[in-house]
């Protein structure tokens, strides 16, 4: 068995024990709870029953680590099949965890006999609404001001807190969010913007390459309260927050875009410590591509700045976090605490809960199985695959002359360096735009898209061909933008070295085909597989990256 199967196989065995501990330690809650309860109870019925769907659970997780242990799978098929076997094994340990919240109040914190759903206990003497579904707990307080505050459920607090130290271990005084999504995280950030805008006159940028889903948002805005700008200025950000007019500006660390440009996060931190603003601003980062990046590490810390500043992570990424077996579709945004922000914290809650962008359990409980260290050892691969999906492209189509490929990990790309400094990685997808001539339509690009599938279904590849990203195994997807036309993104996933050239091969001849069915000449192998000749790779310029 190879390095890498057994990196496979300690990663899964890592996320097993973790999540073991979890259901093993409700387990003995649960027993707890019917020794003191009389036999006849619904309560002890509820406990055997829940009991039950933790040890199928278990079983599941013992059924994955055989399955990619034993020597009767191939390492092409543990690779390929990882999706499936740890998907099932997360999807009926969250359906368990989340059957054992609901049906159980003493793991909530409750007395057994009281509904969880109105527990005067969480909130002491004040009157309370606790609205699961809403996931908020309303505090009515006659005589203060405000006289409603809401505070987040203790159950979706819990969770974000616990995915948020894994991504922010060394940060104090964090304040985490769970949404339904990355984007219903920056949708329910912007409804408090505008917001308060209204009562302030000030302006909120959003950059024209983020997210098409939130540009569109905007149509339904005043333009007094949202603009776009041009965030393909890497320090145009930093430019913009130092105005006096500006209330917030939202960046990618990584653009899900095309022209894929790095945020300079540097020229944002010189900026937030010069600040002399009295009135607060926003600094979103929306992490689709940088997750695992600490922005809070890289941007000034509160003590250091004079003005008042708040530094908002949001993460899309989330799906990175479940082993690549997209479980769940769950947004986090982390918030870095003061009491001058408080109130901010509390009206995003209260907007999450207006909105319904508030998680199921299930959603929750699935989002966040990884550990540390099978995170770190999975994109490990992750990254290596995605350095090699675009170096060995950009050498295919350098001589074929059939494509364009933008990835901050190659050098011709203009913050290559900055990627690397900032973040470690070039960015977790690549963008492959047909050329010579241009596919202006699309209608090529679609057609690569098609064969693709096709063909790797025929050939018994792997390739996911979805809009998601994240996954364990290797994926494509059609992008349209505006101002570029249609793009191809894909990325090789974490499978093993020997699938990700396999992949790499697939793809190339993919577009070696639609290309040439263009009468254009045709290309040449992709240089993963063939032989190396020195005479026939003379160059090793890089083509120039063309700026939109």
């Amino acid at each position: 068995m190879n390095n890498e199967r057994q990196n496979l196989i300690d990663e899964v065995r890592q996320i097993s024990a973790s999540d073991n501990e979890r259901l093993t330690l409700h387990k003995q809650q649960l027993r707890e709870e019917a020794a003191n309860s009389p036999v006849t109870s619904a309560a002890v019925q509820l406990v055997n029953a829940a009991i039950g769907e933790v040890d199928r659970a278990l079983q599941v997780w013992s059924l994955a680590e055989d399955y990619l242990s034993s020597a009767a799978v191939d390492d092409e098929t543990a690779f390929g099949q990882i999706m499936a076997i740890c998907g099932f094994a997360i999807r009926k340990s969250a359906s368990a965890k989340a059957i054992l919240t609901r049906h159980s109040p003493s793991l909530r914190g409750y007395p057994s006999g009281l509904d969880p759903s109105q527990s005067i206990r969480t909130a002491l003497r004040d009157y309370t609404v606790d609205y699961l579904r809403g996931g908020y707990i309303m505090y009515q307080r006659p005589g203060e001001t405000p006289p409603v505050q809401y505070a987040d459920h203790p159950v979706l607090q819990a969770e974000a807190t616990r995915l948020s130290r894994k991504l922010y271990p060394a940060q104090p005084n964090l304040t985490s969010l769970s949404f339904t999504s990355g984007i219903a995280a920056l949708d329910t950030v912007m409804d408090v913007l505008a917001a308060y805008s209204i009562a302030t006159g000030r302006i909120n940028y959003i950059g024209k390459n983020s997210w098409i889903e939130l540009r569109r948002r905007l149509n339904g805005r005043s333009p007094e309260h949202f603009q776009l700008y041009d965030d393909s200025d890497p320090t145009k950000a930093a430019e913009l927050i130092a105005q006096p007019a500006v209330q917030s500006v939202l960046v990618e660390g990584i653009q899900n875009h095309p022209q894929m440009r790095v945020c300079d996060l540097a020229a944002l931190r010189r900026a937030a410590l010069t600040l002399q603003s009295e009135s607060p601003k926003f600094l979103v980062i929306d992490n689709v591509a940088t997750f695992d990046t600490d922005v809070f590490a890289l941007l000034a810390n509160p003590a250091e700045v004079k003005a008042k500043v708040c530094f908002v992570s949001a993460i899309s990424g989330i799906k990175f976090l479940h082993n690549g077996a997209d479980c769940a579709k769950s947004g986090l945004l982390t918030v870095r605490s003061s009491d001058e922000f408080s109130q901010f914290v509390s009206d995003v809650i209260e907007a999450r809960a207006g909105s319904g962008r508030a998680p199921a359990f299930e959603e929750l409980y699935a989002c966040g199985v990884d550990t540390v260290q099978s995170l770190a050892s999975r994109m490990k691969r992750y990254d290596r695959n995605t350095r090699l999906l675009a170096e060995e492209l950009e050498a295919f189509c350098k001589h074929s002359g059939f494509a364009q490929v933008i990835s901050p990990w190659l050098p011709s790309h203009p913050d290559h360096r900055r990627a690397l400094e900032l973040h470690g990685h070039g960015g977790r997808f690549v963008y492959i735009r047909l050329t010579a001539p241009d596919d202006a339509n699309g209608e090529h690009t679609l057609a690569l898209y098609r064969h693709l599938a096709d063909q790797a279904a025929q050939e018994r590849i792997p390739l996911v061909a979805a809009s998601n990203f994240g996954f364990a195994i290797p994926h494509i997807h059609v992008v349209r933008h505006e101002s570029i036309g249609i793009s191809l993104r894909a990325s090789l996933g974490s499978v093993n070295i020997d699938m990700a050239k396999r992949t790499v091969a697939h793809l190339t001849r993919g577009i070696d085909k639609i290309q040439s069915s263009r009468k254009i000449p045709s290309a040449m192998q992709c240089l993963c597989c063939r032989p190396q000749n020195p005479s026939a790779t003379a160059s090793n310029e890089s083509p120039q990256y063309k700026r939109e």
